[in-house]
């Protein structure tokens, strides 16, 4: 209202100082009015962590008053602050990964906090260790779901030194106790033979490959590593015969019948 009747009167009189003063006098009163509201929100912004609601307010107030410098340290204020807001909710996220050994989502939680600041050296460390645990939690896995791939030596022996991996872990997670459970069952049972029933009918020579020559028999058992096989039956005039099988790791094994029972027929 000040405003509108001083500028009233100096459409009337332009030279009336009084007024000009006045109005100057109003309008910095207004403007440092508008700096201070504009500054008392940014910082109930920045209390409420509204970090973007804040930032545009301390702008409101920079534009209001370029000289400021409050308004500027209000606004690198808030970037630290939500710069610490932003790595705290990250290593959060990957703390509570880690407890639970989801090594993948702890990892990349670490490594947006280290985007945000790259020096920081607990996630440098926190981060190399997910990725470690991650990659041996890939092995593992593999290597569970494919137990059958134990009766190779190379793959025993690798899975055995993925095992040794995993024992040197000085805090394993219930995930992991249980992974190195049942691997250390699945390779034991790799190596441990099972008793395989053999039938013939005393005049077929057998043989399986891998094992050797067993000769002529009706009935015989035969300790197997788990693994797969193939026996092969001769006879003099008979068509020979070939038995694929696969030895699983359990106490009793499979009952395989080797025979040559099919005779050749020669034309007169």
């Amino acid at each position: 209202k000040a405003l509108t009747v001083n500028r009233a009167a100096v459409k009337i009189d332009p030279d009336a100082l009084g007024a000009t003063a006045a109005i100057a006098r109003i309008e910095r009163a207004k403007r440092e009015s508008a700096f201070r509201t504009a500054m008392s929100s940014g910082f109930r912004a920045l209390e409420n962590q509204e970090f973007r609601k804040a930032r545009e307010a301390f702008r409101r107030a920079m534009k209001l008053d370029p000289n400021a410098p409050e308004a500027e340290s209000a606004s690198k204020q808030t970037d630290n602050a939500e710069a610490s807001f932003k790595i705290a909710r990250y290593l959060g996220y990957a703390r509570k990964a880690e407890h639970e050994e989801q090594w993948y989502t702890a990892g990349t939680h670490f490594e947006a906090a280290l985007k945000i600041d790259p020096r920081l050296s607990p996630a440098i460390a926190a981060k190399q260790n997910a990725e470690m645990r991650h990659r041996l939690d890939v092995k593992l896995t593999a290597y569970l779901a494919r137990p059958d791939r134990f009766s190779s030596d190379a793959v025993h022996k690798e899975a055995s030194r993925i095992l040794e991996s995993a024992l040197a872990i000085s805090t394993p997670g219930p995930v992991l106790q249980k992974q190195i459970a049942d691997l250390s069952q699945a390779l034991k049972l790799a190596r441990t033979p099972v008793a395989v029933s053999l039938q013939s009918n005393n005049l077929t020579a057998v043989r399986i490959y891998r094992i050797g020559d067993l000769g002529r028999f009706e009935v015989r058992e035969v300790p197997l590593l788990p693994g797969a096989y193939t026996a092969v039956g001769k006879r003099d005039g008979y068509r020979d015969v070939r038995i694929e099988f696969v030895v699983k790791p359990v106490d009793q094994g499979p009952v395989v019948t080797v025979r040559c029972d099919e005779q050749f027929v020669f034309g007169s």
